[in-house]
């Protein structure tokens, strides 16, 4: 189902890109305080990016 965007209705995949940049930020910061590796803060990136099925940004 195709839904066109609208003001009231974002579209699936702009929603999808929010919350992918929300928890690449979160991973971003536990790599930024040592709390994660940054081997597993990539394997998770690429794990999240795929779930929401966007375009994974580097770290």
């Amino acid at each position: 189902m195709d839904i066109p965007y609208t003001l009231q209705t974002p579209s699936e995949k702009v929603i999808n890109e929010i919350k992918y940049f929300a928890a690449f930020s979160a991973l971003k910061r536990l790599l930024e305080q040592k709390k994660i590796t940054l081997e597993n803060c990539r394997l998770a990136n690429v794990a999240i990016a795929e779930k929401y099925g966007v375009s994974q940004l580097h770290i």
